[in-house]
């Protein structure tokens, strides 16, 4: 009589039931650790989406604390000068400032020892009865930078701060941002035609051509010296914040204002700036509430942040 034959390995029946088990613990499993996965990744998404706002935030903020004074103006559909402006489809928002390089106190009064850092016998006293004139700065040389300056040389005239873009550094005084002080409408700037950096004392020329003369001096006897308006232009129809510069100087803020676009930031959906204009007793203030968003957000759809900053404007001119 033979020996009975047995057959190694499972049945179906055993391999159908691993399989299930098997699909119930991966389910199981995958229950556990698709959440936390999920979370990770929108965390990764979103702080990124941070980054994108507070890099924007910082950089127009900067800039903005570097405004001459009471030259920060809104602009929306065409309309500038406004407290407030949104951004919305197919009506972009801006703000824009004159950007101060330098700046100080110049001499109002006679200087009694003579040192004709000038012309021989003016007192380098800034004389605001003719279009162009040489005054001596006040204080260390330390506190005017003249690095930084870009003198137009003797032949330059205010056209270099207007109809031109910006060859030449120009010079505010007392710019209040009314009619007939408005940097912007050409009022109360000059081209400054040199700059003579000395030992002690510093000296600044300029020429307000064809302007006749500035139209008043600063009771604190401030000046500023600009290189360029700069522009920070919010199109949530392209989702960008673009930054614009070294344009002309302009009574009408014109939208694109002109020069290369810089991409600022992307993914904008959404932003609004804010302006209160200072007082005699506080700074202006400008707020600013920028939204980026990524629609590719897994949980819960589309994934948006909303930061704010502010930057404080010193007005005094």
């Amino acid at each position: 009589m033979g020996r009975a034959r047995f057959s190694a390995g499972f049945t179906l029946v055993e391999m159908v039931t691993v399989i299930v088990i098997g699909g119930i613990l991966a389910a199981v499993a995958w229950r556990n650790i698709s959440q936390p996965i999920t979370g990770f990744e929108d965390s990764t998404r979103r702080a990124q989406l941070v980054d994108v706002a507070e890099s924007a935030l910082h950089r127009m903020t900067s800039e903005i604390r570097l405004a001459a004074p009471n030259s920060v103006r809104l602009t929306s559909n065409g309309v500038t000068f406004l407290s407030t402006c949104t951004a919305s489809a197919g009506t972009p928002c801006a703000i824009e400032i004159l950007r101060t390089v330098s700046g100080g106190r110049y001499r109002a009064q006679a200087d009694s020892t003579n040192n004709d850092v000038c012309a021989s016998g003016d007192g380098d006293t800034l004389n605001f009865n003719v279009a162009a004139d040489c005054f001596e700065v006040l204080g260390p040389p330390t506190t005017f930078s003249f690095g930084t300056i870009t003198p137009g040389g003797a032949g330059a005239t205010q056209a270099n701060c207007l109809s031109n873009a910006l060859t030449a550094n120009c010079l505010v005084i007392y710019n209040t941002g009314q009619s007939g002080a408005n940097a912007y409408a050409g009022d109360d700037i000059a081209v400054v035609t040199a700059a003579t950096p000395v030992t002690a004392p510093t000296s600044v020329s300029f020429n307000i051509a064809p302007k006749t003369k500035f139209p008043t001096g600063s009771p604190s006897q401030r000046f500023d010296i600009v290189d360029t308006p700069v522009s920070f232009v919010c199109d949530v129809s392209t989702n960008q914040i673009n930054r614009y510069d070294a344009y002309p100087i302009a009574a009408t803020h014109a939208m694109p204002p002109g020069g290369a676009a810089k991409l600022l930031a992307n993914q904008v959906t959404a932003c609004r700036f804010d302006y209160t204009a200072g007082t005699a007793t506080r700074a202006g203030l400008v707020t600013i509430s920028l939204t980026v968003g990524d629609p590719s957000a897994t949980s819960g759809g589309a994934m948006q942040v909303t930061l704010l900053d502010q930057a404080h404007v010193l007005n005094v001119p």
